[in-house]
């Protein structure tokens, strides 16, 4: 760990070094009381005038400012009901506390019964930069405020502003490049619950960007946060507090081009489709057996009755195959907010209530390829399978949020927050293409319906003690989640070829004497996930002269229960005296006549133990920290998790059901974490962090079942063999805030990786297939740059300059390179980390007039191409199947918005102007007549179609 011994010197020296200012530096302290009542006043704000640099007043009316550079001073001192007074001429010795006590003057000298009460704003950018400046950790954030001027719908688009972020499949976060499996996200105060059954990640895409608060990205762990992150540990926070009584209509409509107006087909659509779910026109009929073979068997004395049933059964179920042709609708978006407040007695009361309801369309027309080991004697490509799809979907979401806050005190408040998300996504996959693997030309459907249901509620406490000195924060909570598949159908019909047939050309349905998910299946899959946690924490101010060390401790309980099961269907022929046409139309065919056990087709099911799984996880940790000032500049930030995790999984083996698969993963871990910062001034800030941190399996990445991914043409299995990643994470930030407005931040970062977990890809000889591995070890060392400009000082021009006063600009940027390692013996070769992109760039600018209300701006994303999926190499190269990479998209959006008056809205935008190609490729590199050459090879493809948007929102 030579790096780690690097940085530890490194550390050495730069506390040293700060070591030497001490003394270089003074600051002011006092106490502000009523001048009439000579009450201290709790909440006054203290600011050294023309900076952001000040401080607040405690429940003593004690302030504090500190780290200021000998000189003379003016103080704005203001506070609600009062009158704001600017006193000069504060002198600061270095070395040294200034004293000031201060009178404040009420502005009305009797104000009745009236009570006001104030929460502190966390909505805004000046906000949030205030909290990213006085955090102890490298940490970056997205506020309500920035969030308005963007045409994000949800907190996947949100999230992607942020420095080093960029978003998988529209939903996922990856984070400094790393994939999705290397962040842990917090709803509020506690897990986020997850509701997809492959992946070890959350779906943003359910929280609607409306309620969203504030969202902090912290890079550098800390003994509070939890340990299973290497990205980051990200929390959102949702709505709760508001400014005043009001509702809020709002409705966009949308246009995709590509599919807006144009043909859309869907199959077997629900009467509460539009609702986000299914209403039973999905479900396994009733009275099914648990499996049908217990109807098969030959030896039972209900053998005839039991095949009696298992026809009736196969005719109950919905064998409407047909798809209906219409046009697709505009999408439409309609949402509705509430806030209150109110007093229950004497109990101030604030609830944020709001629903969210979107119903969209897609379509894509997607090119889908697998190739064999390349030929290289004739330099071209061989195709595994080629296809073409079209896709269309139709989702729905619908979204209620519920937040109250309780004011039982100036020092004592309870919050109970409650977020309820409902999605449904009917999808329709029309397939022609070839698979040369087994030399069939193929026409294929896929009709398919998703549906996800998530639940998280908390219940929490604030408070404090001793005149805010002493901190305790609470929550118990809850979190389900349910994701359905309610069947999954699939058909695909092979091409007669023989030129001699009388069906030549034709499309034969693939039944055969065995039932095939693939080939006329029906799939039906449920996962159900629950959550039960709790947490404390306390935080003890210490105050010893001017010497203020602070104390942190609490716990995190946390208890998840998972179940997946799958039932995995299909149609076979009944027996050898099977004569039915299978080139006849799908519906002809499962007409009820030819559901029978004698010359016609039957349902059958291949189901087996190893398809479904119950698993679970229990979590408990502590931690203390200590937050250690060596100097008024500088301080220490540090301590320790440690974490007792308790993860198992019951199956069976996909290769002989019959015997059981146990995992149990049972660990106690310590997690050491320091965080060292260094204030140049009230502007100037650096930062330097190291923590370790784990990254454990996921379920679905331990199961043993087997699944064949119809959209990718693919089977994904589990490996139990798979071990916990251990990393090592070090943070190097230099922070400037100009204004209170304005930042600018540069840092640099190194992880190393033990046993990163990755997809691989598995050569059978039949057609693709994925699992998962650990690699020996890997690294990953990057920069990253954050600016937020505003150019608000133009305005005092007297040229063409004064006409930017109203532009900020905002400009993230991210350089990254990853390396994995393998044992020497392997046949793997040092590449990048799969899911790390080299670079990642956010730009925006954006145009504000509070005068006539317009606001504008261009907002622009791009990442470097990355490894979605790691290759198979060989012994010998020319038989090595290449990594496949992602590859760089641009993406250019265009925001504006239009008040008029007071409580109108216009909004609307035009979203991935460029409309560059989503596309997957693989890279062949090999020497040709002495030179080197590189054959691309394109694996997937398609254009999501530029989307124009427009809306209105009107203020009760």
């Amino acid at each position: 760990m030579k790096i780690l011994k690097i940085f530890f010197i490194a550390g050495l020296i730069f506390g040293g070094t700060t070591l030497n200012l001490f003394g270089q530096l003074g600051a002011i302290k006092g106490n502000i009381i009523d001048g009439e009542t000579k009450e201290s006043i709790v909440g006054a704000n203290v600011v050294v005038q023309g900076t952001v640099t000040g401080a607040s007043t405690d429940f003593d009316g004690n302030y504090f400012i500190q780290n200021l550079k000998p000189g003379t001073y003016n103080l704005v001192v203001s506070y609600i009901s009062y009158k704001t007074q600017t006193i000069e001429k504060v002198v600061v010795t270095k070395g040294k506390v200034t004293q000031l006590n201060i009178s404040m003057e009420s502005v009305s000298k009797q104000l009745g019964d009236v009570v006001i009460t104030a929460t502190r704003k966390t909505d805004t950018d000046i906000a949030l930069l205030n909290s990213i400046k006085a955090s102890n950790l490298v940490v970056n954030g997205m506020s309500n405020e920035q969030i308005m001027k963007t045409q994000d719908r949800d907190a996947s688009e949100v999230i992607k502003r942020i420095p080093g972020i960029t978003i998988i499949d529209n939903r996922f976060v990856m984070v400094r490049g790393l994939s999705e499996r290397y962040n842990a996200t917090w709803l509020n105060n506690a897990i986020a619950p997850s509701s997809e059954a492959d992946v070890k990640a959350f779906s943003y895409d359910i929280i609607p960007s409306s309620l969203i608060d504030n969202i902090l990205v912290f890079k550098t762990p800390a003994p509070e946060l939890p340990a299973e992150f290497s990205g980051a540990a990200i929390q959102i926070f949702t709505k709760n507090i508001p400014e005043k009584n009001s509702i809020t209509l709002g409705y966009a409509t949308s246009y995709r081009m590509g599919t807006t107006a144009n043909s859309f087909y869907r199959n077997n659509v629900g009467k509460t489709d539009w609702l986000g779910f299914d209403d039973g026109t999905r479900a396994l009929p009733g009275g099914i057996p648990s499996h049908l073979n217990k109807l098969n068997d030959f030896n039972s004395a209900t053998f005839s009755q039991d095949q009696i049933k298992l026809q009736e059964i196969g005719r109950s179920f919905n064998n409407n195959w047909n798809t209906d042709k219409t046009l697709a609708a505009p999408d439409q978006r309609l949402s509705l907010s509430v806030t209150k407040k109110f007093n229950i007695g004497i109990i101030p009361v604030n609830c944020i209530s709001g629903i969210n309801y979107s119903n969209t369309n897609t379509y894509f027309n997607l090119t889908r390829k697998n190739y064999q080991v390349y030929n290289f004697a004739e330099d071209k490509s061989i195709e595994d399978f080629a296809f073409n799809d079209k896709q269309y979907t139709n989702a729905v979401k619908a979204s209620i949020l519920s937040n109250w806050a309780f004011l039982l005190s100036p020092n004592h408040k309870l919050e109970f927050r409650n977020v309820f998300n409902q999605t449904g996504q009917s999808r329709t996959t029309l397939r022609n293409g070839i698979e040369n693997y087994t030399s069939q030309i193929l026409q294929s459907y896929e009709y398919r319906y998703l549906s996800r249901s998530t639940y998280s509620g908390q219940l929490g406490g604030m408070h404090s003690f001793k005149n805010d000195s002493m901190k305790l924060n609470w929550t118990l909570g809850y979190s389900f989640a349910n994701r359905s598949e309610p069947d999954i159908r699939r058909l695909t019909s092979i091409k007669n070829q023989d030129p001699l047939s009388p069906y030549f050309g034709q499309y034969e349905l693939g039944i055969g004497a065995a039932a095939s998910p693939k080939y006329a299946g029906r799939i039906f899959l449920d996962l159900n996930e629950q959550i039960i946690m709790s947490s404390a924490n306390f935080e003890r101010k210490f105050k010893f002269n001017d010497w203020r060390p602070e104390f942190k401790t609490g716990y995190y309980i946390e208890n998840k229960i998972r179940s997946f099961s799958a039932r995995l269907l299909g149609y076979m022929k009944s027996s050898d005296q099977t004569n039915l046409n299978l080139y006849l139309p799908a519906d002809s065919i499962f007409n009820a006549s030819n559901i029978n056990n004698s010359t016609g087709i039957k349902i059958s099911e291949s189901s087996n133990p190893s398809d479904s799984y119950d698993a679970g996880n229990f979590l408990g940790a502590g931690y203390m920290a200590f937050k250690i000032p060596i100097t008024m500049s500088f301080y220490i930030y540090t301590g320790v998790r440690v974490e007792k995790n308790i993860q198992t999984l019951d199956s069976y083996k996909s290769d002989n059901p019959s015997e059981p698969v146990n995992y149990k993963n049972d660990e106690f871990n310590f997690f050491p974490s320091a965080n060292l910062n260094y204030e140049f001034n009230e502007k100037n800030t650096l930062r330097a962090g190291y923590g370790q941190s784990i990254n454990r399996p996921e379920f679905r990445e331990i199961a043993p079942f087997v699944f064949y991914d119809f959209e990718q043409n693919a089977a994904y299995s589990g490996n139990p063999e798979i071990k916990n990643a251990i990393i090592h994470n070090l943070d190097l930030r230099y922070e400037y805030y100009p204004t209170k407005a304005e930042m600018f931040s540069l840092g640099v970062f190194y992880k190393q990786f033990i046993n990163p977990i990755e997809l691989k890809y598995i050569n059978t000889g039949s057609g693709l297939q994925y699992t998962f591995q650990n690699a020996k070890e890997a690294s990953s060392i990057g920069a990253e740059m954050e600016l937020k400009k505003s150019l608000e000082s133009f305005g005092k021009k007297d040229n063409f300059l004064k006409y930017l006063s109203n532009f900020n600009l905002v400009l993230n940027a991210s350089v990254i390179k990853s390396n994995v390692k393998f044992e020497d013996a392997d046949n793997e070769k040092d590449r990048p980390m799969q899911g790390q992109s080299p670079y990642i760039i956010n730009a925006g600018i954006f145009y504000q007039n509070n005068k006539n209300g317009w606001m504008i701006s261009m907002l622009y994303n791009v990442i470097g191409k990355r490894i979605v999926a790691v290759g198979q190499p060989m012994q010998n190269d020319d038989e090595s199947i290449p990594d496949a990479y992602e590859m760089p998209r641009n993406l250019l959006d265009l925001t504006f918005s239009k008040k008029i008056g007071e409580k109108l809205q216009i909004k609307g935008g035009i979203q991935d102007i460029l409309n560059n190609p989503y596309e997957i490729k693989q890279f062949v590199n090999f020497t040709q007549n002495g030179e080197k050459v590189i054959r691309e090879q394109t694996t997937y493809l398609y254009k999501p179609g530029t989307y124009i948007t427009l809306g209105l929102s009107y203020n009760f």
